[in-house]
């Protein structure tokens, strides 16, 4: 006779004998049980066990960690990386006092572990890094008050290049292009008609801002580039005056 003995819900003897024991359970041919299961597993007639999707609802197993139940029903393996992504969101490492950061995705390493695993040195920080002026201490994100003022100065040099390339100035009713470029060429013309002994009043085909060509004189861009230059130094000075207020 076959038979198993169990112990506070866990198989703990599975053998065959002459005569049952008084505390043993009788299985069929064939049983699929073994040492150190749950009794609760074996469907109710002991001919096997139960789903394992049914074992997971009774709370008779759980769904390790990166596992999933299999198309079977029969047994846990391992959900694909894109799976793992899905259920597991990316978490944030970084080295302390550091301003840069890296995602980190949960996954199985070379020996089977699972888990997060970040560079030697990196701490798991409370989320996104807040702005470019914030660094890692103690596991969250500080704002650097000498990092912040630099990309505020940064911000606002590139915000005044963009100033500068938009630079229009009128003169006699003519609108003129007022970028560097523009005021280079502007001076370069103006010089070399004076070097030539041109006289001011004379004219030139200029392309005007609304891409225009127009009949200007000398003195007519030579007002233009000082409008322009006087403008450009207005815009150069305002990061400074605005990072003294």
């Amino acid at each position: 006779m076959e038979y198993i003995i169990i112990e506070n819900g866990i198989i703990t003897a599975h053998r065959c004998g002459a005569q049952k024991p008084v505390n043993a359970i009788a299985v069929p041919d064939g049983f699929t049980g073994y040492v150190g299961m749950p009794y609760a597993a074996l469907k109710d007639d002991l001919t096997g066990l139960k789903p394992l999707s049914q074992q997971v609802s009774e709370g008779i197993v759980t769904v390790p960690d990166g596992y999933k139940i299999n198309a079977s029903d029969t047994e846990f393996v391992r959900m694909t990386q894109s799976e793992i992504n899905t259920k597991y969101p990316e978490q944030v490492y970084a080295q302390e006092g550091s301003f840069d950061f890296v995602y980190i995705q949960k996954t199985f390493d070379r020996e089977g572990n699972f888990g997060y695993f970040p560079p030697s040195g990196y701490v798991k920080m409370e989320g996104d890094r807040p702005s470019l002026a914030h660094k890692a201490q103690g596991g969250v994100w500080v704002l650097d008050e000498a990092k912040a003022d630099e990309l505020k100065m940064s911000d606002a040099k590139a915000d005044r290049a963009g100033e500068v390339s938009r630079i229009t100035v009128e003169v006699d009713g003519m609108t003129f292009d007022g970028d560097e470029t523009s005021q280079n060429r502007m001076a370069r013309k103006v010089l070399s008609a004076q070097l030539s002994g041109i006289q001011m009043s004379e004219k030139t085909d200029w392309v005007l801002a609304d891409n225009t060509v127009a009949s200007v004189s000398y003195e007519q861009l030579a007002r233009a580039c000082a409008l322009a230059g006087q403008k450009q130094s207005e815009l150069w000075v305002k990061p400074y005056e605005d990072a003294a207020v």
